[in-house]
């Protein structure tokens, strides 16, 4: 399984998306500052990140360039409370490998992590 890092600025949510990855074996760590995302990533290099785009921390998007820069492969998925198409193209634009819409629902959360993973 995958280790996964996890950038929201509620906590409840992050420990949701933990419990939720652990179930099916991830190794999964939580952040709600990006600096110490950052910091984690440099040194863990996860293969996949799944980032909050509304978070007043992470501020999403840009967040996901200085994630790849310290892993290439890296995965991402990003979330938000509600995603409009531009939000939605940009984010794939940058190279975004899904979009969900939270509240997140574990078999779509399960489903889209599996088909992150295996491109």
């Amino acid at each position: 399984m995958a280790r996964v890092l996890v950038l929201d600025d509620e906590e409840d949510a992050c420990l949701l998306i933990k419990r939720m990855l652990e179930k099916t074996g991830h190794e999964v760590s939580l952040f709600t500052r990006a600096r110490d995302a950052l910091d984690w990533a440099a040194n863990a290099k996860p293969a996949l990140a799944i980032v909050e785009i509304g978070s007043q921390q992470a501020s999403g998007i840009p967040i996901f360039n200085k994630l790849k820069a310290c892993n290439d492969n890296m995965k991402l998925i990003l979330t938000a409370g509600y995603l409009t198409s531009r939000i939605t193209k940009k984010a794939k634009d940058l190279g975004a490998d899904a979009c969900l819409v939270k509240p997140i629902e574990m078999d779509k959360l399960e489903k889209i992590v599996d088909e992150v993973l295996e491109t």
